[in-house]
């Protein structure tokens, strides 16, 4: 989950039980927690540092380790968060396989995904076909707008919209690539 998400969902959550779920490595700490206490960290971010127990085990938690890094149980740890339930909302995918924040980096695939979609980068209407894993940008779509994103990968953006107008996604060739076979365009 991304941090900034995650702190403004945390910070009212002080005495409220919460339920928190997580993805490997952390997959055996995924349950529910009474969030006893927060404060923020000192840094320029201020993260939010939590006490919180663990129902399950009724085990009181203020840091975690992970891969052998120290982190504190709060904001720090969002990269290993999928969703949380706050008030009986839930915030984040409902499941690890729909957690499009944790997918598979195929560099390669990046590139050739760059390099065919180059051409089209800034023209609108176009029909494209993707054959993904990924159900929610799996099929035929058209291009609304497309723009290149500064950074290393000089990754692609295409906002996309199904032919009937019923759905729209975010297309990114870097984020996508390790769960993209193949794009098309389709010639009409």
């Amino acid at each position: 989950m991304l941090k900034s998400t995650f702190k403004t969902l945390l910070q009212t959550t002080e005495g409220k039980n919460i339920e928190i779920t997580f993805r490997k490595p952390l997959e055996n700490l995924s349950g529910s927690y009474k969030i006893n206490s927060i404060k923020t960290g000192r840094g320029k971010g201020g993260s939010l540092l939590l006490t919180a127990l663990n129902l399950s085990t009724n085990e009181t938690i203020t840091q975690l380790t992970v891969d052998g890094k120290t982190l504190n149980f709060g904001t720090a740890m969002s990269e290993y968060v999928v969703n949380t339930t706050i008030d009986d909302v839930l915030h984040g995918p409902a499941s690890v396989e729909e957690d499009i924040d944790n997918l598979p980096k195929d560099a390669e695939m990046a590139g050739k995904l760059r390099e065919s979609l180059l051409p089209y980068l800034g023209k609108e209407g176009i029909k494209i076909q993707i054959d993904s894993k990924l159900p929610s940008i799996n099929g035929v779509w058209l291009v609304k707008d497309s723009s290149k994103s500064p950074g290393v990968f000089s990754q692609l953006r295409f906002n996309l919209v199904s032919e009937d107008g019923s759905r729209t996604c975010e297309f990114m060739t870097y984020k996508f690539a390790g769960v993209t076979q193949n794009v098309s365009i389709i010639e009409e």
